[in-house]
């Protein structure tokens, strides 16, 4: 994904992970692209800060997003550290993204 959240429309005819938008299960009725944007958004810090409180490695990535600090630091504030957060606007950049988040992985080891 590029990472931006949203609903692609307020309509019933699509239903997505929290169910048809006017069934009020991510935010009351009307929805529409700001209100359930917010909530998403928030959602995903509350994730974010309860998977690092487990001591989960996360790297986060944006892709080809332009110009939205917003959302930038949104995903930079998710990762585990800044250092781990990736932005990347374009399919080069994203491929040694990975290669660089590869080489950072391969040098963690498991210990019981």
């Amino acid at each position: 994904t590029d990472g931006l959240n949203q609903w692609s429309g307020a309509s019933n005819d699509y239903y997505y992970a929290y169910g048809y938008p006017d069934d009020g299960n991510l935010v009351p009725p009307p929805v529409n692209n700001t209100n359930s944007r917010a909530e998403l958004n928030s959602r995903l810090a509350q994730i974010c800060t309860a998977m690092k409180a487990t001591g989960t490695i996360i790297y986060t990535i944006t892709f080809r997003v332009g110009n939205n600090p917003s959302l930038k630091q949104l995903y930079e504030d998710c990762a585990s550290d800044p250092s781990q957060y990736f932005d990347s606007p374009s399919n080069a950049e994203l491929a040694q993204t990975f290669e660089q988040i590869g080489a950072e992985l391969s040098n963690l080891r498991l210990q019981q």
